[in-house]
């Protein structure tokens, strides 16, 4: 199977509009209402184990995303059967990306993704430390941002580990630390 790379962005009014572009390096769309459905969805479409990238659009605060549920280090055994279900969605060495704003900042941040490494173990979680999405970063730190040119927007970019305002955890450890944190 070729490269699947999944942009998953949550029904949400606030979250503005998506439109699949093959230009932008995503070669599935998938709108989600809950992360039970964003799994339907992906098993349904017959990608299971071959998930490179799945980058999810959804609302977040510093350690939690917003998934029709909180997910966060507190609320993680509630998501433990779902997140076994994600583990044989995604390929062996797949990047799990949170689009999600300032999910990844902070202790809280870092304990998140500590946390879903562990869980997905042999993967990539990413979580971002600013704002994300406004045409005045169209292109700048790697999330996501809205097409100044119309009403509809498009995922801007693919992953990149150089962006500076990253954070990376694999199996239960921060790998790669944003500007302005880390030890």
């Amino acid at each position: 199977m070729s490269i699947v790379t999944v942009w998953a962005p949550r029904n949400d009014p606030t979250l503005g509009s998506w439109i699949p572009n093959p230009a932008t390096g995503w070669s599935h769309l998938v709108y989600f209402d809950d992360f039970q459905d964003l799994l339907a969805k992906l098993q349904s479409r017959d990608v299971g184990g071959h998930v490179d990238i799945l980058g999810i659009v959804a609302h977040g605060q510093p350690g939690s995303v917003n998934l029709g549920g909180e997910l966060s280090v507190e609320t993680i055994g509630a998501w433990t059967d779902r997140l076994g279900v994600l583990q044989r969605v995604l390929a062996p060495e797949a990047c799990l990306a949170f689009y999600s704003c300032v999910a990844g900042v902070g202790e809280p941040g870092s304990k998140l993704l500590r946390t879903l490494s562990k869980l997905l173990p042999g993967r990539w979680i990413i979580g971002f430390t600013v704002w994300g999405v406004g045409s005045t970063i169209v292109g700048a730190p790697g999330v996501m941002s809205y097409s100044v040119s119309g009403s509809t927007g498009a995922p801007q970019g693919r992953l990149d580990p150089s962006i500076p305002h990253t954070k990376i955890a694999r199996d239960g450890e921060i790998v790669r630390w944003p500007a302005g944190e880390g030890p």
